[in-house]
Parts: C-alpha cells; structure tokens; sequence
C-alpha cells in the first residue's frame, strides 16, 4: 500500500476517533471536547463551536443539538427570561434591602430606589467607594439586581429644618402612585393640574424629624408617589431617585410624608386623602 494512502487512512481514522470521541463528551458532559464555547452573555443557553459541527444547550430541549456549521439555528429566546427580573421580585429586593438597614448602624445609604425600565433596585450610598459596595452586600443585602449610585447629601433650608428634594416642577412630566393593592395597584398622571395638585402638597413642607429608613416603618396606609423627568426614565441624574420618591401614609390618626432618608413631614388629612382619592 502506497505511504500516501496509509498516511490518509491515519488522518481519517484520526478525525473519525475525533469525531466519536466529541459525540460521547456531548451526551455525557452536555459539551464537545474539541470546540470553542460561544460568550454569548447567557448562562443557560450555550453554544459550541466545532470544526465540522456546532452544538447547542439550549434550555427547551433535555439533550444538546448538534447542526452542521452555517446551519441558521438558534435556541428559543437565546436571552433567557429569567434575566427580566419582575417587578414584584424587584420590590421583595428593595424590602429585603430596608430590613437589613433595620439591623446596622450606619449614615451613609441615601435612598434605595427601583428603576422599572433597567429593572435593577438603585442603592445611592453618600460614599460610593468599592469598599462601600462591599460593605453594603456583605452587611445589608447582596443581589445582582442591585446597583449603586453617588447620593446625598440631605437638603436643609435656611432655618436649619428639612425639606423636600425633588424635582424643580418644570422638569415633571408624568407622576405615578403605587397604593401596594394586590390587583389595579399603579395609577399614572401626566394632565398638568393633576401633577401641580400632587406637587404643591409636599414643595412648602418642613420638619426637624429625619428619616431613618428607607421605607416608612409599620404605617396604616401606605401609598408611593413618584415624579418622573422623563416618560420612560426614572433615572437621568446621580440624584434622581433622591428627587423621585415621597411615601405618604397614615399611622394612627395622623398623615405624613416621607423622602428616604430625608425627612419626615407630618401632612393633613385633606392632604393625604388628596393622594388616597387618586387611586381609587
């Protein structure tokens, strides 16, 4: 036998051991030994790259499935929906963030806040150093929904009291109300009037009383306002959660208002049920 044809005899015979010995990876450790994996930014669909083939872990199928290369395939929804976190999970996460505020001592959380069109839960730290992120998900609460923003610092007038920090009014556009009903729970207003009504009720308050939380502690009634400056975007500034945010509440027979870590403003009945009135 011609050395030509022993050599490509060797060279197929390679390529076949090759070939069955990818297969046999692929159904027993779910991936081809020879292939190049594809950074796709997806941890549950998966590609591999072969020389003659490409496999494909795609979440809707128990077994890999294995194309010729240019095959046009793709795995169904290649960017998984757990990636678009609900917006309920994302107020457990917010809820969870507060009650470990509850348990330490510490000043430098400005508010805790949740953008729903990137679908993360905004924590504005006064000191938004590397070492103050650690920090924070090693004492407080850890999640990769959870981002970090420069906040603060409080706003006092001239008297030495606290007062509201939101937006300037010409920068409102749209206003929602959140009253936390299990169903028809979120009302939004972008009529003039209406957003002038909400305003007025919390651009003249004051108070001595700081907030120490990021949510009201144990109200009665509980509704969120929040201002937007833009018709999607709740976030355009370092501060605008800070700006954003007022929860209005009874406890008892008194009404107040609340920016997150800001101040605490006791309101009137007539006040509070402006708000109550508009989610009904």
């Amino acid at each position: 036998m011609k050395k030509s044809i022993k050599i490509s005899l060797i060279v197929i015979g390679i390529i076949v051991l090759c070939f069955i010995i990818d297969l046999i990876c692929i159904f027993t450790i779910n991936r081809p030994l020879f292939a190049i994996k594809e950074d796709n930014g997806d941890s549950v669909n998966l590609i591999y790259r072969g020389l003659f083939y490409d496999t494909y872990n795609c979440h809707e199928f128990s077994a890999p499935q294995i194309k010729v290369k240019g095959a046009k395939y793709t795995c169904a929804g290649i960017k998984f929906d757990e990636e678009k976190v609900t917006l309920s999970k994302l107020r457990n996460i917010r809820q969870k963030v507060s009650d470990g505020l509850n348990n330490v001592v510490t000043d430098n959380v400005a508010s805790v806040g949740i953008d729903e069109v990137k679908r993360v839960v905004i924590i504005e730290l006064i000191d938004n150093s590397d070492e103050q992120q650690k920090w924070f998900r090693e004492n407080i609460y850890d999640s990769k929904y959870i981002v970090f923003k420069q906040g603060g610092p409080y706003t006092t007038s001239n008297d030495g009291s606290i007062k509201p920090n939101l937006f300037d009014r010409r920068e409102i556009i749209k206003v929602a109300i959140d009253n936390y009903s299990q169903y028809e729970n979120y009302f939004e207003y972008s009529d003039k009037d209406i957003i002038d009504k909400i305003y007025n009720l919390f651009k003249d308050l004051k108070t001595n009383v700081k907030s120490k939380s990021n949510e009201p502690e144990n109200p009665d009634e509980l509704y969120t306002v929040t201002f937007f400056n833009d018709e999607n975007m709740l976030i355009q500034s370092d501060n605008d959660i800070f700006k954003a945010i007022v929860h209005v509440y009874r406890k008892g027979n008194k009404y107040y208002a609340e920016e997150q870590k800001n101040g605490i403003y006791e309101i009137t009945e007539d006040a509070f049920n402006v708000i109550k009135n508009l989610v009904k």
